[in-house]
């Protein structure tokens, strides 16, 4: 009876400050959350919160908040357990201070909350816990010194309980310096290993007979800011260095200035009237998702793997053909779980593999840009790459959101200039740092061996209007007293066709080992009127794989081969339109709450998936707002609708000249009687429509 006594209670004392180190860990969590929940004052605009109460939210979703509070709980969990084992190593490697094992307990755990609030600090500035914490007449560079610092303290004391634990076992007494000595041998032999290894396949010659396929598009990267060509200095020194060696098309349109119908119709070579994806989030046909090119390769006998960092509004998943999908989950939980992981200790492990499991909505989110770090989608886009050249071709295409607004991730204040209040400028920092992601992907994929052999095309699926006067074409003296009063929203993306830079694109082609392109390298084709629509009928063409759909779009491959190939570019006609109109300040600045609140009635939420979707009646109201143009050689014509109706606009894009159609034109007046007839033959129903609408 002693014996069991004494037994209970040494079991009793072996679990001594447990459930005082486990309160600690989740006490810290229920704190965090507060500070994050108090100091985000409206987590959610009071009309998407009514907006919401009126879904189906389904089971999927419930589950979903579940497995997220579950996941947060268990790490905080986890964090109380390692401070009580800090606090048995302490008692361990010190019995000569005779404390107690709750006050080790407590000591680890201020010190390991401050050092985790100070990590916060620095990795994470815009975090709400950071700023709640900080105080702004600090500067960030203290704090950052401050985390360093205490990393250093708490590495150091970790690293001498360690030794003074394992000092006090025989084995390592006698041998610990051989332990030490071979460990260190090993462990450079591996490493020797595995670079040797990785540079074989960088470097070896594919054995694959079809070419890796990849698409890699940075989201609203605006045209004039790539440097190809010298026409300026270019804020993107790793594309202009992968295009120096390939051929870009300077002349590219995006077909709507949204990433979701712009990427339907990069994928299914459709225009936006042929596939009806007329704005992000609309429902997509059976017909549409079996154009997609992904089919065609697949079937051809490739992997086909899609990724993004951001999915809120663009859900390209494997309906379109695509065995594996890298990307956050789609769906309402992205939108509210994305951001609300704003806590200290889930911040510092989002972007790890563990963030990946425990947070999905938040690892390698772009969407989360307080927790953002662009090397994660990176990472995960890297993991999944072939080891080497044998196996299956790769299709690959990927989409870098960064550039998109609000134009934040988590960086601090040296790391850049992208926290100043100018729009123009956090936009700029947004490009510098997509383009280091952009060389980071570049580099993965050699890595991989995968540019031994393959195809890459380099695009963006629109751009970007930043308010400058390059950015509406009816900003001179001249354009404003032809047409009067006529509004152009120059700020954003997808909201007017006369601003040029929102709608004109990226479009680079570059091609590796047996698949380079025989025209040569470095050049800059000024001549070819391109579309997105294009990449897909394109690609079919330069592999030469079997595909039996109707694409809208032309396939230049012979032109990237041969400055011989047959041109026909002055008579084609291209078509842009816009979207939703999002509302800009005249510094560039969106009241997140006031659009949201307003937007959010077009949308419904799907109770079996949670993904959200237009609502269909929506459709009615959408193409009464839109702005369609049509594009050929030196023209644009426009057509803008008002409260009075259609106004047609022509402008000449070599001069800039503008004139206001009342009517349509001669049929003697070539090229714009052309486009005229091209813009009603496209849209003469919708443009019917809009113009009795605004009567």
């Amino acid at each position: 009876m002693f014996t069991d006594a004494r037994k209970r209670i040494r079991r009793r004392a072996s679990f001594e400050g447990l459930p005082l180190a486990v309160l600690l860990g989740v006490g810290f969590g229920l704190a965090a959350a507060a500070i994050a929940f108090f100091g985000a004052q409206r987590l959610i605009p009071p009309r998407v919160a009514d907006w919401l109460s009126g879904q189906q939210l389904g089971e999927t979703l419930y589950w979903r908040l579940a497995g997220f509070a579950a996941a947060q709980l268990l790490l905080h969990v986890c964090f109380g357990c390692v401070i009580w084992l800090l606090a048995i190593a302490s008692e361990r490697a010190l019995p000569q201070l005779a404390w107690k094992r709750t006050r080790w307990v407590l000591m680890w755990g201020l010190a390991t909350v401050a050092w985790l609030l100070l990590l916060n600090i620095d990795r994470f500035p815009e975090s709400v816990t950071s700023r709640v914490v900080c105080c702004e007449l600090v500067p960030h560079a203290f704090y950052s010194t401050l985390a360093a610092f205490g990393t250093s303290i708490l590495l150091a004391a970790v690293a001498m309980l360690a030794w003074l634990n394992l000092a006090r076992h025989p084995g390592v007494r006698r041998f610990g310096s051989r332990i030490v000595v071979w460990g260190a041998l090993i462990a450079a032999c591996l490493a020797t290993a595995s670079w040797m290894r990785s540079e074989a396949i960088a470097n070896g010659e594919s054995a694959l007979s079809q070419p890796n396929v990849i698409i890699i598009g940075i989201d609203s990267l605006r045209a004039d800011y790539i440097g190809v060509g010298g026409q300026q200095p270019g804020m993107t020194p790793n594309v202009d260095a992968f295009l120096q060696d390939g051929i870009l098309i300077a002349d590219c349109v995006t077909p709507v200035g949204r990433t979701f119908p712009a990427w339907v119709s990069i994928l299914s070579g459709q225009s936006p009237r042929t596939n009806e994806v007329r704005e992000n989030l609309f429902a997509v046909k059976q017909a549409t998702l079996d154009a997609s090119v992904a089919h065609a390769f697949r079937r051809a006998g490739y992997r086909t793997v899609y990724g993004t960092d951001e999915v809120r509004f663009s859900n390209i998943d494997e309906r379109f053909g695509f065995e594996e999908i890298l990307s956050p989950p789609m769906g309402v939980s992205d939108f509210l779980l994305g951001a609300a992981n704003d806590i200290p200790l889930a911040n510092l492990v989002a972007n790890s593999d563990v963030g990946e499991v425990l947070f999905p909505e938040t690892h390698a989110n772009r969407a989360a840009a307080v927790t953002y770090e662009p090397g994660s989608f990176v990472d995960r886009v890297a993991s999944v790459l072939d080891d080497g050249p044998g196996g299956k071709p790769l299709f690959l295409a990927v989409h870098l959101a960064l550039p998109h607004w609000p134009y934040t991730w988590a960086q601090d204040d040296e790391g850049g200039f992208s926290r100043l209040s100018d729009t123009r400028y956090q936009y700029g920092a947004s490009v510098i740092e997509a383009d280091r992601q952009f060389g980071e992907l570049v580099h993965a994929l050699e890595r991989a061996g995968v540019l031994s052999n393959a195809i890459v095309v380099v695009l963006s699926d629109h751009g970007e209007g930043l308010g400058l006067a390059r950015d509406n074409l009816l900003f001179s003296k001249q354009a404003k007293e032809v047409v009067g009063v006529l509004s152009v929203a120059m700020w954003g993306h997808g909201n007017s066709v006369l601003s040029p830079y929102q709608n004109q694109v990226v479009l680079g082609v570059r091609g590796f080992g047996r698949s380079a392109l025989r025209r040569g390298s470095g050049l800059v084709l000024q001549d070819v009127p391109a579309t997105l629509e294009d990449v897909a009928p394109t690609l079919i063409g330069l592999t030469g794989i079997a595909d039996g759909v109707t694409r809208d779009g032309s396939d230049w491959s012979r032109v990237l081969h041969s400055a011989d190939a047959p041109l026909d570019a002055a008579s084609r006609v291209r078509f842009i339109e816009s979207g939703y109109v999002i509302g800009f300040s005249n510094r560039g600045t969106i009241d997140t709450d006031a659009v949201a609140g307003e937007g959010v009635q077009k949308y419904l939420i799907d109770p079996k998936s949670s993904r959200i979707t237009v609502k269909s009646d929506a459709l009615p109201a959408l193409l009464r707002e839109k702005e369609r143009a049509a594009i050929m050689d030196r023209w644009l014509l426009a057509a803008v609708p008002d409260q009075h109706g259609q106004r047609y606009i022509l402008v000449d894009r070599e001069t800039d000249a503008v004139r206001e159609l009342q009517g349509a034109p001669a049929s003697d007046r070539g090229d714009v009687h052309t486009l005229w007839v091209a813009l009603q033959a496209r849209y003469g129903s919708e443009l019917a429509d809009a113009a009795v609408a605004g009567h």
